[in-house]
């Protein structure tokens, strides 16, 4: 219900209001290519946060604007109609710049709009208070696209193997990177990250390196964030009483999700520091500025571990 009440408001954005939204900068609206088989077609995205705090719903949204779509041929865009269409996550984020990448995977419904060139509106969202899962996927995402030129592809596969792909591309200047950090800064708040279950790793002033402690369970993860440059060398260790805590170490544009068997992250890990590897200790040059993270599990029973990590 919460997810069919968050659309419902972003969808209803065009109708209520959407000039005094964009004059108070909370929407930015970029002009991109799509390609649907051999046939190229003019799209729009558009990027929204909502108001947030007293009163506020607080909602990131990213929507694809296809217009024209009744006369092309090809994909299927009914089976995504309606707030509550339950495709899957069929569509995939990925964002290239200031030197890094990442991507995130997601569900996308929408419907017809209200526009004069009739588009099909794909939608996006993510509530700041509910939805960590999604808002990291995209929230991820979206924090590549800064320092220009920055370029984004929204690839959206259809319900079924025989469906042809629909994939978007919008490039952005560093004035258009520059804005769309400033709107979408208000929704993706530090806490928001924590409550898609991050403990985020704080060094001390004047400090390269922090230790924390912790304990898991047997089967279950803790999962930690911590913010670098390319370049950068980081140190990973960890011990355990009883020599049987590991960890991977994942890159910028990694994502935690959540499903019926617990979590699982789904992203690129660095090398040596993969799952199955058992890895205690890693030391290597960052390849990409942005978020990196590290998954700490046991090897056998419950672990009690004490992980440290150095950046320099």
């Amino acid at each position: 219900m919460r997810r069919i009440l968050v659309m419902l408001v972003l969808m209803m954005a065009p109708v209520m209001d959407r000039a005094a939204w964009a004059q108070a900068g909370r929407e930015l609206v970029l002009e991109g290519t799509a390609q649907l088989g051999a046939g190229t077609h003019p799209v729009r995205f558009r990027f929204m946060c909502t108001p947030s705090g007293s009163g506020g719903i607080g909602v990131l949204g990213v929507q694809l604007e296809v217009p024209g779509y009744a006369r092309l041929r090809g994909f299927p865009f009914d089976a995504f109609e309606g707030p509550d269409a339950e495709t899957g996550q069929l569509t995939r984020l990925e964002a290239s710049g200031a030197g890094a990448t990442a991507q995130g995977l997601l569900t996308a419904s929408g419907s017809e709009g209200v526009a004069a060139d009739r588009p099909f509106v794909l939608g996006l969202t993510a509530a700041r208070q509910g939805d960590g899962t999604r808002l990291l996927a995209a929230g991820n995402a979206l924090r590549q696209l800064r320092d220009g030129p920055a370029r984004l592809v929204w690839r959206q596969r259809g319900p079924d193997a025989k469906t042809g792909e629909l994939v978007a591309t919008v490039t952005l200047a560093v004035a258009e990177t520059a804005r769309l950090q400033s709107l979408i800064a208000p929704c993706l708040k530090d806490g928001d990250f924590a409550a898609a279950g991050l403990r985020s790793i704080q060094f001390a002033a004047g400090s390269s390196a922090a230790t924390v402690e912790g304990g898991v369970v047997r089967g279950d993860r803790d999962t930690y964030s911590l913010t670098a440059r390319k370049g950068q060398t980081m140190t990973v260790r960890i011990a355990a009483v009883e020599t049987n805590a590991v960890f991977q170490l994942y890159g910028p544009g990694a994502v935690v999700l959540h499903n019926d068997d617990g979590q699982a992250v789904e992203g690129v890990a660095l090398h040596g520091a993969g799952e199955g590897e058992d890895t205690t200790a890693w030391s290597g040059v960052l390849p990409a500025s942005g978020q990196y993270l590290i998954v700490v599990g046991g090897t056998r029973g419950n672990a009690a571990y004490r992980l440290t990590v150095g950046v320099h």
